[in-house]
């Protein structure tokens, strides 16, 4: 879990409750609402560094804008059978192959290919331009078997505008600990 305004949000989907509110002030005379700042940090970063805010902390400080993050990738150990449909599947699904090493949620995906590009493999370290605000994220659905708790429409659009989406990468080196 991480600090900020949604430290108390768990999982890519959340919160659930996002939609219009209220302002005004309670019998207390206190704000229903206050603002509150992200801090965002610069590009470019380190994986953990962005890795400290929540997928919704990130579109607030980067909306649809490129940013560089260095890191080591890992590979998801997520085996097993779907019972829900993403589509698109690269996109919408919560998780991907990818995952920054030591970082508990910080997915990176490869546009339209699950597999990722050729080569790369657990332990190399990268140097990867990623964006959120994808242009197929409003496209997004997931769909699950009745009583299966699909999440809604916009719990899903909002999952897919927050996936990081690798548009350039590099490999800089290799860390041998790293691996399967």
């Amino acid at each position: 879990m991480v600090a900020g305004p949604y430290s108390e949000c768990e999982g890519t989907y959340c919160p659930s409750d996002i939609g219009w509110v209220a302002f005004g002030l309670s019998d207390a005379d206190e704000a229903f609402l206050a603002s509150t700042s992200v801090d965002c940090p610069s590009s470019p970063m380190s994986a953990e560094a962005l890795a400290q805010l929540h997928p919704l902390e990130r579109l607030s400080c980067y909306g649809g804008d490129a940013i560089v993050v260095t890191g080591t990738v890992d590979y998801c150990y997520c085996d097993g059978p779907l019972v829900v449909e993403y589509e698109p599947l690269w996109l919408a699904m919560p998780v991907s192959q990818f995952l920054f090493h030591g970082t508990a949620e910080l997915w990176h995906r490869f546009e339209e290919d699950v597999s990722g590009p050729e080569g790369l493999e657990p332990g190399d370290i990268v140097e990867v331009t990623v964006a959120m605000e994808h242009e197929d994220a409003p496209n997004c659905t997931v769909s699950a078997p009745v009583g299966g708790g699909a999440p809604t429409q916009a719990q899903v659009v909002l999952g897919c505008r927050t996936q990081l989406v690798a548009e350039n990468l590099l490999v800089t080196g290799h860390d041998p600990n790293v691996g399967r």
